[in-house]
């Protein structure tokens, strides 16, 4: 059996806390967008250098990501998973996912994916176009075309 409480302080306590439970965003409500750019959540990507291709979802439908694929899809980069400046970041791989599904492409193809600060200075050094500070350093960069996607007419 239900009593009121004594003390009126009590009462407006248990209404303030039943109004931010119901002002509260449901469980099973889809997650907010973590970045503008997105995409579907599935991906197919490889690897002109090393052979390595991943096709599947890197974003479960409740919108977590899995780690599993982001180790794959650093594999197809060439991309050191174990250290943090050199895992490929979820943004990139959402743009890069968006990409692919604008334009109704197929598989992306990497061509230039992580390259170390050693292997940056190395191509430099043989007179190739490397800048400096390069993106591909840091896993935030890449060179690829995605198939059945004409950029020029």
């Amino acid at each position: 059996m239900y009593r009121p409480p004594r003390d009126p302080r009590h009462a407006l306590s248990a209404l303030a806390a039943l109004c931010l439970l119901l002002a509260a965003p449901e469980t099973s409500a889809a997650p907010a967008k973590r970045f503008k750019t997105v995409g579907s959540g599935l991906i197919k990507i490889r690897s002109t250098k090393n052979r390595h291709r991943f096709s599947g979802r890197y974003r479960s439908a409740r919108g977590a990501y899995l780690e599993a694929a982001r180790r794959r899809i650093c594999r197809v980069f060439g991309a050191p998973y174990g250290r943090l400046e050199g895992r490929i970041s979820w943004r990139l791989i959402e743009l890069l996912a968006h990409l692919r599904d604008v334009h109704k492409g197929g598989w992306i193809i990497v061509s230039s994916g992580y390259r170390g600060p050693r292997y940056n200075r190395r191509l430099r050094a043989k007179g190739r176009t490397v800048a400096l500070a390069s993106l591909h350093q840091y896993a935030m960069a890449a060179d690829l075309r995605i198939t059945g996607c004409l950029l020029y007419t």
